[in-house]
């Protein structure tokens, strides 16, 4: 059976007349009749019973025609969702994020992006730039939140914002009097590091400065943005963050600026070539509204 014969069907079975059916279809009467005939042979069942004055549905028409309606609607239904899926109204993103960046750019874009598009369901992975990229060639995520540098020619990388690099320690530190902290300061203490391949440890002034001032003490590292500051408050050591972090200050920390100031690069990745007017390209558009101003930094 093709779908158009179910179609006209559709049609007789809701109006329970064969001319008011073709003129709703927009087709000559006897095709009508046709499609309706061949259809009843192919199933083998009589669906309408109909004479000089009416048409009526047999019970196995009933039937037919209510599981066919639904089976329209879903096709239907279908159809306009891939419409929108290909206009990037809707559909699913599976990305990809440092930790650091989850503070300021992931919450503030997808409330932007879902004013526009609520019907885009999202799934975030936390993981470091480097599984990201790992992430990205593989097709496990579409975008991923990254910390420059990258150097990778199958991606393309847009720099949505820069971030000053503050200084989180436990509450009544002897530094919290301080307005701000030096780079010699910081290394005299117990440090809290996330690792050199994820946000504030992979920046390169952070690397920079660990060679200019290497910590004096055991530094510890813990790559969950989250464990990290609890492990601040805990009092077993200092740590770095995104001047954003400091928006959900909580209970036992403080925050001091860095002095001299670094700064983190928050990036947007994704595989070439990108997928016009889908989901992720609509979510990179408003992740550089979001931002201060999107640089593409490899081609």
């Amino acid at each position: 059976m093709e779908l158009w014969q179910l179609r006209y069907f559709d049609a007789v079975a809701t109006e329970l007349h064969y001319g008011r059916a073709a003129a709703r279809l927009n087709v000559a009467q006897p095709s009508v009749t046709r499609a309706v005939q061949a259809l009843e042979k192919e199933l083998r069942v009589a669906l309408l019973l109909r004479d000089r004055r009416r048409v009526e549905l047999t019970a196995a028409g009933r039937a037919y025609h209510a599981e066919l309606r639904a089976a329209l609607a879903r096709l239907d239904s279908g159809a306009s969702l891939a419409r929108r899926v290909a206009r990037g109204e809707a559909g699913r993103l599976v990305i990809g994020f440092e930790g650091s960046s989850a503070f300021s750019f992931i919450p503030r874009t997808i409330v932007a992006f879902r004013a526009r598009y609520p019907d885009v369901s999202f799934e975030l992975l936390e993981m470091p730039s480097a599984a990201q990229l790992t992430a990205l060639r593989q097709r496990q995520i579409e975008l991923g939140f990254v910390v420059p540098p990258v150097q990778d020619a199958a991606l393309d990388v847009d720099v949505l914002e820069s971030e000053p690099i503050i200084v989180v320690m436990p509450t009544g530190h002897p530094l919290s009097g301080r307005r701000y902290v030096t780079h010699a300061e910081l290394a005299t203490q117990p440090l809290i590091l996330d690792g050199p391949d994820e946000a504030c440890g992979g920046s390169r002034p952070v690397r920079r400065m660990l060679v200019e001032h290497p910590p004096q003490q055991a530094v510890t590292y813990v790559n969950n943005m989250q464990l990290r500051l609890g492990f601040v408050a805990a009092g077993n050591g200092l740590a770095l963050a995104p001047a954003s972090a400091a928006a959900l200050s909580g209970d036992g920390l403080t925050y001091r600026p860095l002095r001299p100031s670094l700064r983190m690069d928050v990036a947007i990745a994704r595989l070439k070539p990108a997928t016009a007017e889908g989901p992720a390209d609509r979510f990179v558009a408003a992740a550089a509204g979001i931002g201060s101003g999107a640089k593409r930094t490899n081609a």
